[in-house]
């Protein structure tokens, strides 16, 4: 009996760890197929669109977004202007979680965001 509830506990672990798990979005085919043209929102402080045709549009504080993305070996790299300010380049890594966006910027090394993709 207890080997069996043993087993069982396993697997019920098992399986919440794997649901839980983040899926990073190595190609830019699953870019475009997961994420591309679904607003990306952070609750409190703005959201933004990465579109298919490599435009990046949104809100951020108030304050218009915009720019461009294109996919370099594994990564995301955007150039955004936050109302008049530019952010610079960056290469964010990717990961999805149902339907939470982690983006790392640095290459993965850097601060992370979580979004929630409508």
């Amino acid at each position: 009996m207890l080997r069996l509830f043993v087993a069982f506990a396993t697997v019920l672990l098992l399986g919440a760890t794997t649901a839980d798990a983040w899926s990073r979005v190595a190609t830019e085919a699953d870019f475009l197929a997961r994420i591309a043209d679904r607003q990306q929102v952070l609750e409190g402080t703005g959201h933004v669109t990465w579109h298919s045709d490599g435009r990046v549009t949104g809100d951020w504080r108030g304050q218009t977004v915009r720019g461009r993305w294109q996919w370099h070996q594994g990564f995301v790299c955007r150039n955004l202007m936050i109302g008049t300010h530019e952010t610079g380049t960056n290469c964010l890594m990717l990961e999805l979680r149902g339907d939470q966006l982690r983006a790392t910027q640095d290459q993965g090394r850097g601060q992370a965001t979580i979004t929630t993709m409508r």
